[in-house]
C-alpha cells in the first residue's frame, strides 16, 4: 500500500506495486483524466513529453473525462496544459484530475488570464 510523505505543500507518494519504494524509475500506467471548468473552452490540451494525452476531446458537457496512459515517476512529471475561451469570456478556472491506476489522485487548478491559458504542472506521484 502507497505510503504518502508531505512535501514543500505537495504530497508524494512512495510505494505500490509497480513503483516500489527505492526505485526510481518511469512507468506508464492507465489513468483516467477529469477536466472541470465554469465557462467551456474553445479547445484544451495537455501534453507529456510533447505527447497529447488529451485524444478525442469532447467539450460539451461541464465535466470531461479521457482515459490515456501517464509516466508516473519519483522525481515528477511536467505537463503542458493550454486552453483557449472565446473573447470575452471573463477569467475562469480549469481545473485537471489525474488519476493514475495504483496511485493518488492529483488535481491542479490554473486561473486562465484573458481568453487564454498556458501552464506547466509538475505532477509529483
Amino acid at each position: 500500500m502507497p505510503q504518502a510523505q508531505a512535501q514543500h505543500g505537495t504530497q508524494e507518494v512512495k510505494g505500490g506495486d509497480q513503483h516500489p519504494e527505492g526505485e526510481h524509475k518511469h512507468v506508464e500506467v492507465p489513468a483516467l483524466i477529469r477536466l472541470r471548468y465554469a465557462h467551456k473552452p474553445l479547445s484544451v490540451s495537455l501534453k507529456s513529453n510533447g505527447e497529447e494525452l488529451l485524444t478525442k476531446l469532447d467539450l460539451s458537457e461541464a465535466v470531461v473525462e479521457v482515459k490515456a496512459k501517464v509516466e508516473v515517476s519519483h522525481d515528477g512529471n511536467e505537463l503542458s496544459l493550454e486552453a483557449k475561451w472565446p473573447e470575452g469570456t471573463p477569467d475562469t478556472a480549469l481545473t485537471v484530475e489525474i488519476e493514475p491506476e495504483g496511485f493518488e489522485t492529483r488535481r491542479e487548478t490554473r486561473w486562465s488570464s484573458g481568453p487564454t491559458l498556458s501552464e506547466i504542472l509538475t505532477l509529483i506521484w
